[in-house]
């Protein structure tokens, strides 16, 4: 009983003296005048996907690579942006991704775009 008095007064001077704590509360990095570390030096986290909006059609589409995860995780890069399976950007979704293709769905089509190894790119 005493634990629950001391957690409630805690709990109750905390809200008193303005002091919040939430999950939410995105971090902001205080750049001092310096390049911040956490975004691209090429391209930039804004851009990233800027690409893939305006596509039109799968011809539109370059499949640049492949980071596949047996579990969860894996992430294809299109068109210089990076994305994970179920993402959606314009009219491009991510369906399913492979360890040497991805499944991706452009103007309600499905398609199936695959990496193609080095020694046959050449």
């Amino acid at each position: 009983m005493d634990i629950l008095k001391i957690a409630f007064i805690f709990m109750l001077s905390a809200s008193f003296f303005g002091v919040a704590y939430s999950e939410e509360e995105a971090f902001k990095y205080n750049t001092n005048s310096k390049r911040d570390p956490f975004v691209p030096l090429i391209g930039g986290a804004a851009s990233q996907s800027k690409e893939l909006a305006y596509i039109e059609s799968i011809n539109d589409i370059r499949l640049e690579g492949i980071i596949w995860s047996p579990g969860s995780g894996s992430l294809v890069l299109l068109n210089g942006a990076t994305l994970k399976q179920g993402d959606i950007v314009g009219v491009v979704t991510v369906n399913k991704i492979e360890k040497d293709k991805v499944v991706i769905t452009v103007n309600e089509m499905d398609y199936t775009l695959t990496m193609v190894p080095d020694e046959e790119a050449k």
